[in-house]
């Protein structure tokens, strides 16, 4: 019992700790509005910086970001990110070249202020590489928005077929 009340506490605070956030923004009011601005955040055209401060104010302070690599040319087949790290990575990768990643439909399930999101994407570079792939997001719902609390993504590779499932959207409220 106690360990269950020691992480509620840490929860609380953290949650707490994130006096800069804007609670009024349509982008955290809903599901929708935060993985719009989510995809908003990781697209940005050849050269241009994103707002970095905005993303931010997406995610728990504490968010993991993993990447599931099923290729077999890559060096990790698992790599897992703090917020910081993350935006340093995408930062170093796309800031020249540019990215555009779009819904193609997702799948949310939702429960007591928590969501859980199977989103279809496509990611296209400026040089027109598509790629599609799931973002599978946890969200928590709190003083009325949303926030990301961990987000895991895999490609299409090595045969692995996109769901059809996520070419529409679907609810579960």
């Amino acid at each position: 019992m106690k360990s269950l009340l020691l992480v509620c506490l840490l929860f609380s605070t953290s949650i707490f700790a994130q006096s800069d956030i804007e609670n009024n923004s349509r982008d955290f009011k809903t599901i929708n509005g935060l993985l719009r601005a989510v995809l908003k955040g990781v697209t940005n055209k050849r050269g241009e910086v994103r707002n970095w401060t905005a993303f931010r104010n997406l995610f728990l302070p504490t968010c993991t970001f993993t990447v599931v690599n099923h290729n077999d040319s890559l060096f990790k087949p698992l790599e897992t990110f703090n917020l910081d790290e993350f935006i340093k990575a995408v930062s170093q990768d796309s800031d020249e070249v540019g990215y555009t990643e779009k819904e193609l439909g997702r799948i949310t399930q939702r429960f007591n202020g928590i969501a859980n999101v199977f989103q279809g994407f496509v990611g296209v570079d400026a040089e027109n590489n598509k790629q599609r792939g799931v973002n599978s997001y946890q969200l928590v719902l709190f003083n009325n928005r949303w926030y990301v609390a961990n987000l895991v993504w895999t490609l299409e590779t090595n045969g692995a077929k996109f769901p059809k499932e996520l070419l529409g959207i679907r609810e579960n409220k």
